[in-house]
């Protein structure tokens, strides 16, 4: 009787023991989490100014343009990136520097359009794409760093056969 006494309490005692380095375990988890905060966002005003003649092939002087706009953590892969590589697999060549991507419905020669973005921490760049029907004549891409000024509106340009993306100036 005594053995089966001294068994259970050795049984009690290791249990209890475990019980504790659990409890340690999982506070010391705990205290290494991180306290960082959730990565803010900043909303930018870009806008959209599409020139009255752009986009031109087959004979006539304008159509449609759709666009794409990147958020980007760096901007090498994509200003070394061709045409139809982004045009068919765009986030598979961006990978890692890929943070955000917004298309832009089509837009129509002369249309005026104003976005809003959402620009997370980690993005760096601002990068616009055109999808041009004569793209091999054509400036189809941009990039610009993002300003470190919240307030400040970006602009991008449609004309002909060229897409560029700057900082609005006040002139």
């Amino acid at each position: 009787m005594k053995a089966s006494l001294n068994l259970q309490t050795t049984k009690n005692a290791v249990k209890s023991a475990f019980q504790v380095a659990l409890v340690a375990v999982m506070m010391a988890l705990l205290g290494c989490s991180s306290n960082e905060p959730i990565p803010l966002i900043v909303s930018h005003q870009v806008i959209i100014s599409v020139g009255d003649e752009v986009n031109p092939y087959g004979g006539n002087k304008s159509h449609p343009i759709v666009l794409r706009v990147y958020q980007l953590s760096e901007s090498g892969t994509f200003q070394k990136s061709g045409f139809i590589d982004l045009y068919r697999n765009d986030i598979e060549v961006l990978g890692g520097s890929l943070v955000d991507l917004h298309n832009v419905q089509p837009l129509v020669p002369g249309e005026q359009h104003t976005l809003t973005l959402d620009i997370h921490r980690q993005s760096q760049y601002l990068a616009v794409f055109a999808e041009f029907a004569n793209y091999d004549n054509a400036k189809s891409k941009d990039v610009i760093k993002l300003p470190q000024d919240n307030e400040a509106q970006l602009v991008i340009r449609v004309s002909g056969l060229s897409v560029s993306i700057t900082e609005a100036t006040d002139d």
